[in-house]
């Protein structure tokens, strides 16, 4: 139940070598399928609120380097890296629960396949996964790795995973608080980027984040969102931990430009 969830997946990689090396032996699976679903909610939850604020493809070469647009690409890009990391996760809790199956080899023929024999290689871990897994796991699990629209693997895993009742605004605001770090920064500037009524308190918020990149992008985003408490917000930042911080803490205090 780690929040962290780089500390969660040097856990599972950790356990997963263990129980294959046969030098633990678990009696109780319960954690890890309680763990396994955990990781597929964040998923789906990621997907649905991705899906609510009709977030597209990440950063392309005509995409703009700044504005709504650009932060939107950013973040499109940040949660498909956060289900890519899940779905990793996910395949390292399946071999603590499937220790002889060659779940790290299924893993890297689903996700990791490339070059002309990628489409074979793809089907054939399909075609294990759906022998190995029970019927209620794969109907959860399987949709996530498809190749099909987000819109069609929303439909297929909707009783299980149900959209949440929130709108674009709620979203964003909600991707500003996620564990992701990177998720974080990229909500952040999104939000500062927009017009969502919340911009003002989620930037404020961010400046006192875990996180040094969330906070350096709170800084950069005050002039344009607080404007009238920029210099003073930037002033409470000048001793951050973090030097790169506290140099844009010091470009919004003497007026000058600031770059994300």
């Amino acid at each position: 139940e780690e929040p962290d969830e780089e500390l969660r997946g040097r856990m599972y990689r950790a356990l997963a070598r263990a129980v294959k090396g046969r030098r633990l032996m678990l009696k109780d699976l319960g954690p890890v399928r309680g763990a396994l679903e955990r990781e597929l909610a964040r998923a789906w939850l990621a997907l649905h609120r991705a899906e609510r604020l009709g977030l597209q493809d990440g950063p392309g070469p005509n995409t703009p380097r700044n504005g709504e647009v650009a932060a939107r690409a950013l973040l499109a890009s940040a949660l498909k890296e956060k289900v890519t990391q899940v779905e990793h996760r996910v395949f390292l809790l399946l071999a603590v629960l499937y220790p002889d199956a060659g779940m790290e080899q299924i893993a890297a023929g689903l996700l990791d396949a490339s070059g002309s024999d990628a489409t074979r290689r793809r089907a054939n871990a399909v075609e294990l996964l759906d022998n190995l897994l029970d019927r209620d796991l794969k109907k959860r699990f399987l949709p996530l790795v498809e190749d099909s629209p987000r819109s069609e693997r929303l439909t297929q895993v909707a009783e299980a995973y149900p959209a949440p009742a929130i709108t674009a605004e709620q979203a964003l605001a909600e991707l500003c608080t996620d564990e992701a770090a990177w998720v974080r920064a990229c909500a952040v500037w999104c939000i500062a980027q927009s017009e969502n009524p919340q911009r003002r308190e989620r930037v404020r918020g961010a400046l006192t984040d875990g996180s040094a990149v969330v906070r350096e992008v709170a800084v950069v985003s005050l002039p344009s969102t607080v404007p009238d408490e920029a210099s003073l917000l930037a002033q409470e930042r000048l001793k951050d931990d973090a030097a790169f911080v506290r140099k844009q803490a010091e470009r919004v205090q003497s007026g000058g430009g600031v770059s994300p």
